[in-house]
């Protein structure tokens, strides 16, 4: 997090996919996030995210293009 903005990637524990999230962050905690995986098969996916951030834990939910449901927690690296 960083002036009002969000971003992260990371990989699976078997390398198969890499994700990224990018978002916004209202001053009243308020988050929008798009979630980008990718995946080594060669296909990738969407999710479009709302939900909030407080006490460095953002949590959010959402659905990918598919309309398979997701949500996620992640806390704030120090």
């Amino acid at each position: 997090m960083r002036n009002g903005l969000a971003e992260g990637n990371w990989s699976s524990a078997s390398n198969k996919m890499a994700a990224a999230a990018n978002g916004r962050i209202a001053p009243n905690g308020a988050l929008e996030l798009k979630l980008t995986a990718s995946f080594r098969a060669g296909n990738a996916s969407e999710a479009v995210l709302v939900g909030r951030v407080a006490d460095g834990v953002f949590t959010a939910s959402g659905q990918w293009r598919n309309g398979v449901a997701v949500e996620g927690s992640w806390k704030r690296a120090q």
